[in-house]
């Protein structure tokens, strides 16, 4: 049981449906340990919204927290009708928080942003001029980047690494983008287990337009990303979307048995032509060089086995725990 009450409802395998769009605009906004930035947040989020003269949904999806983000959250639907809440049993990823948010979001058009105000929510009426331009798709990119170094260029390797998968351009997405109703539909209903929003936009190919933006250090709380989370992102973006790792396995491999079988002829004719004798240093270079691409290449196979073993399993993207809408608690969507 949660502090909030509310027990864990059945996980179902079906497709998601998403439900009707009721109100213009839903801003999405994927939450783990956030709490010291949500009232800020929030205040600036119907500010925003509200001068836009539109009728909007700002969504709260707890990615389990474990401070007092969760609280918040249900503090800020209590008072106001335009804020619903959706929360996990547990931490199920980034990712997962997007397309619950997109699961659940009752919006014409659907933003998603950062719940860190590096990028300011004062910048979403750049998105919705967007919308009325026609445009399916908007990204934020940002003037200036305030991160890490690492951050920077894992960032840089990864979204360079996409646009390569799916032969599109895809530039290295602020904090803020969002989607017209036809693409959330499409998105909800993509049946993969791991699924990255941006890829698979990029693979539909809808017109999209970028918008810059600001982008402010990030002044309470914790980055959520480090190193090993950029890699393991990168591996998923890749072999979700491209079999070239395994083309690569493959070309390395048959150049390097090349390469073997040219040396190995240069060393026959040394035995039969001169008085030269195999050395210790020749024998450790080549079982170094074959072992290493061997097992490059068994770890490339087994990153594509896992995901067909994740895909296998059919386990749901997410499971909900409670669920408030901006219409009264009601039972959450079906999800995937």
């Amino acid at each position: 049981m949660s502090p909030l009450g509310g027990a864990i409802s059945e996980p179902d395998t079906s497709i998601v449906i998403a439900p009707a769009a009721t109100v213009d605009v839903t801003v999405a906004i994927p939450v783990l340990n956030e709490e010291e930035n949500l009232p800020e947040l929030y205040e600036r989020l119907t500010k925003t919204l509200s001068a836009t003269g539109r009728s909007y949904e700002i969504l709260f999806v707890d990615d389990g927290s474990t401070d007092r983000s969760a609280i918040v959250m249900k503090e800020l639907h209590d008072k106001d009708p335009n804020v619903s809440v959706v929360r996990f049993s547990t931490n199920f990823g980034q990712q997962a928080g997007c397309f619950a948010a997109l699961a659940h979001a009752k919006g014409a058009f659907t933003l998603l942003i950062d719940a860190d105000l590096q990028v300011p929510p004062e910048e979403i009426p750049k998105f919705i001029a967007k919308f009325d331009e026609g445009y399916e798709a908007v990204y934020g990119v940002r003037r200036v980047r305030h991160d890490s170094l690492i951050r920077r260029l894992g960032s840089k390797v990864i979204w360079g690494m996409l646009a390569r998968a799916t032969g599109t351009r895809i530039e290295d997405a602020a904090g803020l983008f969002g989607f017209r109703r036809s693409v959330v539909d499409f998105l909800a209903r993509c049946p993969e287990r791991i699924r990255f929003i941006t890829g698979l936009v990029a693979w539909l190919k809808v017109p999209t337009a970028y918008v810059e933006v600001d982008h402010q250090p990030r002044t309470r709380g914790e980055s959520k990303y480090n190193l090993i989370k950029l890699v393991r992102y990168a591996l998923d973006c890749v072999t979700s979307f491209s079999i070239t790792p395994l083309r690569i396995a493959s070309i390395l491999g048959m150049l390097i048995a090349l390469g073997g079988f040219v040396l190995a002829a240069w060393y026959l004719g040394l035995r039969f032509f001169s008085d030269v004798k195999p050395g210790f240093t020749t024998e450790i270079v080549a079982i170094l060089i074959f072992s290493g691409v061997q097992l490059t290449t068994i770890g490339i196979l087994g990153e594509y086995i896992g995901r067909i073993y994740i895909e296998v399993k059919r386990r749901p993207h997410f499971i909900v725990r409670e669920y408030h809408s901006s219409r009264g608690t009601q039972a959450p969507p079906r999800t995937a």
